[in-house]
């Protein structure tokens, strides 16, 4: 007779088996609890205009829901709607923090014949509720007019929003022929005036450096072909009939 194998019967490892369910329930109960977590604090940043209800009506968060059920591409696209959103960044974490990072496009001016604000995107929108905005007080050439808006939109905010008026002044030779018919007249919050042309426009933003200098006020002329010199008359120094 040949001989009989012993066969080992491997025993039941009820430790494994128990640190598999326990490392799966943990799995499980992580993702469940992730999936579920709901939004606990919304951080806004980057807005001037937009107040956080909006901002919070817009993308449809206002009952704090699942952070994760809700797409980050899903809330920037609803913001973006909105007419002063020009960017938007949407970003989470675990602790069930959601951030909302905007960049508002600039407010150019309100054009006074249309009682409408200018956004940098040429959008024009309702004015009711926007203050210390400059003023377009005439008429521009439809053709100046685009390049004015994308002329502006190169200003730095806070020189930007340190304009009151915004006036198109052609610049007129003795005789009466047009010299430079690209040039505006911008009065000032400090009460100084200053004349720029659509070619110089980004001299403006020297203009917070160049009064700095300055220990009266007057007429600052920024529209000369001189990139780095400008052309400044204390209104003390004018002729009562002179401008």
């Amino acid at each position: 007779m040949g001989e009989v194998k012993k066969v080992k019967r491997k025993r039941f490892n009820f430790k494994k088996l128990l640190i598999l369910l326990l490392f799966l329930y943990i799995i499980g109960y992580t993702g469940y609890y992730l999936f579920n977590l709901p939004i606990k604090n919304i951080v806004i940043t980057g807005t001037t205009y937009l107040t956080d209800y909006e901002v919070i009506t817009a993308a449809k968060i206002k009952n704090y829901p699942a952070i994760f059920k809700i797409g980050s591409k899903t809330i920037a696209k609803r913001l973006k709607k909105l007419d002063l959103v020009k960017d938007v960044k949407v970003t989470k974490n675990l602790k069930g923090i959601l951030t909302i990072k905007i960049m508002e496009n600039k407010l150019l001016f309100i054009n006074k014949s249309k009682n409408l604000l200018v956004l940098e995107n040429g959008q024009e929108i309702d004015s009711s509720n926007y203050l210390g905005v400059s003023t377009l007080i005439n008429y521009v050439p439809s053709d100046l007019y685009q390049e004015l808006i994308t002329s502006l939109a190169k200003v730095d905010y806070n020189i930007l929003y340190s304009i009151s008026e915004i006036e198109y002044s052609q610049y007129i030779g003795s005789t009466g022929e047009v010299i430079d018919n690209e040039r505006f007249l911008l009065r000032m919050a400090d009460d100084n005036t200053v004349y720029i042309n659509l070619a110089n426009i980004t001299k403006l933003n020297k203009y917070q450096q160049i009064v700095s200098s300055l220990e009266d006020k007057g007429i600052l002329y920024l529209d000369s072909k001189d990139s780095e010199n400008f052309v400044f008359i204390t209104y003390e120094s004018l002729n009562p009939n002179e401008e």
